[in-house]
């Protein structure tokens, strides 16, 4: 049985200790660089792919040493997927939950940490391969960040937000 708040405490505090990552070009392209492509290892894909999911499992995997909740993965729609089977998603935020912007039912596009449920129409983040705060949300961004997200600008789509709660 995982202790919720220790799990959620710890795994937000390893997240934290990753801000530093920033992406570097490569022949003008983006999803490179030394530890963008550590991350892209555990999660079990190549230099020059996204890598928000490889950030979520890495940490999860720091933190429960090396027997991460969620399957190690490079696809927010395996994340999701693994998230139904087990009865993890929620429609609401919380501290620790990995939080998935939809396309569609069944086509999640991005995933991160939430930091703090602050309001239930904003929520803070901490995610990989995402802007920096200070610019427009995009779908490919360039580090590690702290985010604020605000459920009317889903990452400029149409689609809506889940949350997987993987203690439960």
């Amino acid at each position: 049985m995982i202790d919720e708040k220790v799990a959620v405490a710890g795994v937000l505090a390893r997240a934290r200790q990753f801000k530093f990552i920033r992406e570097v070009k490569r022949n003008g392209n983006g999803n490179y660089g030394r530890w963008v492509e550590a991350l892209q290892r555990i999660g079990g894909t190549v230099p020059g792919q996204p890598w928000c999911a490889c950030f979520v499992v890495a940490i999860l995997g720091i933190w429960f040493d090396g027997e991460s909740p969620v399957k190690y993965t490079a696809s927010c729609d395996m994340i999701l997927e693994e998230a139904r089977a087990k009865g993890w998603l929620k429609k609401e935020p919380a501290p620790g939950a990995l939080f998935l912007v939809m396309a569609s039912e069944n086509d999640a596009t991005h995933v991160g940490f939430v930091t703090e449920a602050i309001t239930s129409n904003a929520f803070g983040t901490i995610e990989g391969n995402a802007s920096d705060p200070e610019a427009k949300p995009t779908r490919e961004g360039w580090g590690v960040f702290e985010r604020t997200m605000r459920s009317k600008q889903v990452r400029k789509r149409s689609g809506s937000y889940l949350y997987v709660h993987w203690w439960l």
